[in-house]
């Protein structure tokens, strides 16, 4: 989780360390079920698929199994993407991004890409989202530098998006693009320096120049904010026709909108297809993470792990996973494996349905 710190580092143990270079880590696969709760402790849950409609078996197989990929002691992962044959994922407080194939073997992508991290402070100052773009780069959220970077295909990495009117981001979270090549990204306070402890009714942090929580779009050179009225927007999405956009809100009011998104781009029609606020009887946890499949299903983490919602707002089934998930991607050949990033551990759990194919995957 982001800077509210609701996501915890864990450690499994009894998985081997091997030093591979100076770059690369290959972690022994643990058993399902091996310990993955909060330092050396028991997991604070089992994994289980809870089918809360019938239809739930077309999405995800009643047998189907958590598989701990790797762990890395002290990551606190975050914003995963599938590319080249990898899933490429961010430690959000120590600032490296990661590349962990299905078989467990990992390499360090880019040390300090959110910039320099100052252990005195307390907020996320790595990356967070990545997601793939034209031309062989990437886009990525530096939480720190709060801005968002590009890295081209050779690995240079230079500033793509870092003000609005001149004012300097809160913090970048979040990313998702269209089909039509438009990003989508959410621009909460959780990395705003100042913003953490601050208390309900506290004056605005001294570091904040843009004066809302927002969710931008950009395209053809274009920055424009879409929604300005959220309290921590953070996991965003787009149906597989690019006529409905998702967003999730953290918390206070853990929830997760839906809007129309018109011809030109502009959001209406705003309606909550799922409020979380009384389920804290399935776990801890929060949306964070938002991904949407290719039948147009919603995946969000929230209380207990991820949770599955339809189009219109029924909740269909929940993967109660070990300890708190913050993001998931979908990735393999095939896009029917999710991965899911959970403190210092990946995990990954094969579906029935296929997931969205990112646009510049």
């Amino acid at each position: 989780m982001d800077d509210i710190d609701f996501n915890r580092r864990r450690v499994t143990a009894g998985m081997a360390i091997t030093a591979l270079g100076l770059t690369s880590i290959t972690l022994a696969r643990a058993a399902n079920g091996a310990r993955g709760g909060q330092g050396q402790g028991q997991p604070e849950r089992p994994f289980k698929v809870i089918a809360m409609d019938p239809s739930f078996g077309r999405i995800i197989a009643p047998d189907a199994q958590l598989e701990p990929i790797i762990t890395i002691p002290g990551v606190s992962g975050e914003g995963p993407v599938w590319r080249n044959g990898a899933l490429w994922y961010s430690d959000q407080k120590g600032g490296s991004i990661y590349a962990v194939t299905p078989q467990g073997k990992s390499r360090e992508v880019l040390k300090l890409a959110g910039g320099p991290v100052d252990d005195t402070k307390t907020f996320s100052q790595g990356p967070n989202a990545i997601v793939a773009y034209k031309d062989g780069a990437v886009l990525f959220c530096r939480q720190g530098m709060r801005d968002i970077a590009i890295m081209d295909k050779n690995g240079k990495v230079s500033p793509f998006l870092s003000t609005y009117e001149g004012k300097r981001f809160n913090s970048p979270n979040d990313m998702v693009i269209g089909h039509d090549g438009t990003l989508w990204f959410t621009d909460p306070p959780f990395s705003l320096p100042g913003w953490r402890g601050r208390k309900p009714g506290a004056p605005e942090p001294a570091a904040r120049q843009i004066p809302f929580n927002g969710v931008f779009r950009y395209k053809d050179g274009h920055l424009a904010p879409v929604i300005t009225d959220m309290v921590t927007p953070n996991g965003p999405g787009l149906s597989p026709d690019g006529r409905t956009f998702y967003v999730n809100n953290t918390a206070p009011g853990p929830l997760v909108r839906a809007y129309d998104v018109g011809d030109t781009g502009n959001l209406s029609n705003m309606r909550v297809i799922a409020d979380f606020r009384t389920n804290s009887d399935w776990g801890r946890g929060y949306p964070d993470g938002l991904k949407v499949d290719s039948a147009g299903n919603v995946w969000t983490t929230g209380p207990g792990g991820i949770i599955i919602i339809s189009p219109s707002g029924k909740t269909l089934g929940r993967i109660q996973t070990p300890s708190t998930a913050t993001n998931m991607a979908f990735g393999e050949r095939d896009y029917k494996s999710l991965f899911i990033v959970s403190g210092a551990t990946v995990y990954r759990l094969r579906t029935v349905i296929k997931g969205q194919v990112p646009t510049y995957a």
